[in-house]
Parts: structure tokens; C-alpha cells; sequence
């Protein structure tokens, strides 16, 4: 290994380390080092937790992931958004963006760090399963989203939607006052204060009660 590879090396990798699991901080970077990937770490954004974009003439293959998710939850991210870089490398725009050709590469990518020096053991159980047929978003397995959510930061945002009473009401981080209804599957159908208008909100989505 090169002078200059090892420096690339150990900058990636000391950025990295205080964002992953320490046990899979060096496979990240193998990852981001063999495929010339730019990962970026941006503030959180509502609508998605990453984001990958292929090379285009001007830059390579380029990452971005939130960086206000908790390590387990940015390495099933990342490795989510490596998966839609892998499928690309090999189909192009052949294959569709979340299609059997990615749920394969999305297993792959991910069975490395499924064991337990990365994953704490509840994870781990649900990420086997889910990733028997993975979504196209973490988000949209009630299950999986939380138990990754249990290991964030303390915030006021605790409690889960589920956990509430009917006809309680709380508030979310995106804002608004909602009364909570009857749960219908994994969602719960859920009624603005300020309009009556009603929503289906995610059953494990973390809110704060206001009464």
C-alpha cells in the first residue's frame, strides 16, 4: 500500500469512526476506497435518510447519508446506498432501483457485518429478516425502524406512536398537533388539530405527547 493510500486510508477512517460501529469502520472505507466513492454526510433531511447518484462525466459515483442517524442505522443506510452503487456498476439503468438485482446486492453488502461485534443482537434478528426481501426503505419496516431508532440520542422525542393511548396529543420533530386514532396495521390514522384533516402516520414513528 502506497504512502498516499494509506493517508486517503486513515482521513476516511477518522471521520468515519465516530459515525459507525467501530467494527465496521474499516470495511466502510474498502468499500468507499475500491469503488472511488464520494460519500458525503449532510444535515438530516425530512424526506430521506441517503442518497446515491451515479457517475454522470463530471464526478464519480456519489453518497450521501444523514448524519444525524445513529451508527447502526448509517451503516444499514450506507451500505442500502453501495447496494444501488453495486447494481449500477453491473446493469446500468437495466435494472430497476429497488428490483430483485439490488435486493441481492443490498444481502451481499450487508451479510459482512451481520454478526454481533457490529449489531447489537436485537438488530441483528430483525435485519435477518427484513432482509430476506428488503424495502426500498429502511423506514418502511415498522420493525426494523424501531429498533434502530431505540439506540438515538436521548431527545424529547421518545415515546412511540404505538405506546400512545387513543385520543392523546402529541406533536412529531416535523411539527403540528395530532390526536391519535385507531392503528391500522402499521400505521396509525391520526387527526390534525389545526385542520381535521386525518393521516396515516407510521405506528413506531418517536413523538412527544402534549397532554
Amino acid at each position: 500500500m502506497s504512502a498516499i493510500h494509506q493517508t486517503k486510508r486513515d482521513q476516511i477512517k477518522h471521520v468515519l469512526v465516530d459515525f459507525l460501529p467501530a467494527a465496521a469502520v474499516d470495511y466502510v472505507v474498502d468499500l468507499i476506497l475500491s469503488h472511488r466513492a464520494r460519500v458525503r454526510l449532510t444535515y438530516e433531511r425530512r424526506t430521506k435518510n441517503g442518497d446515491y447518484r451515479p457517475p454522470d462525466g463530471r464526478s464519480g459515483h456519489r453518497i450521501s447519508v444523514n448524519q444525524t442517524l445513529n451508527p447502526y442505522a448509517m451503516l444499514v443506510t450506507l451500505l442500502h446506498e453501495f447496494a444501488h452503487l453495486r447494481v449500477w456498476e453491473q446493469h446500468r439503468t437495466l435494472a430497476r432501483p429497488h428490483g430483485p438485482e439490488w435486493k441481492r446486492a443490498f444481502a451481499s453488502m450487508m451479510e459482512p457485518v451481520l454478526h454481533e461485534d457490529v449489531f447489537p443482537s436485537n438488530i441483528l434478528a430483525v435485519l435477518r429478516r427484513y432482509l430476506r426481501n428488503p424495502a426500498a426503505s429502511s423506514c418502511s419496516d415498522p420493525e426494523l425502524m424501531e429498533v434502530l431508532s431505540a439506540h438515538n440520542p436521548p431527545s424529547e422525542f421518545k415515546m412511540i406512536l404505538k405506546e400512545l393511548p387513543e385520543g392523546v396529543c402529541f406533536t412529531t420533530k416535523r411539527g403540528g398537533t395530532y390526536r391519535k386514532g385507531v392503528l391500522r396495521r402499521t400505521r396509525c390514522l391520526c387527526e390534525c388539530v389545526d385542520t381535521g384533516r386525518l393521516y396515516l402516520i407510521l405506528a413506531s414513528a418517536r413523538v412527544r405527547p402534549l397532554d
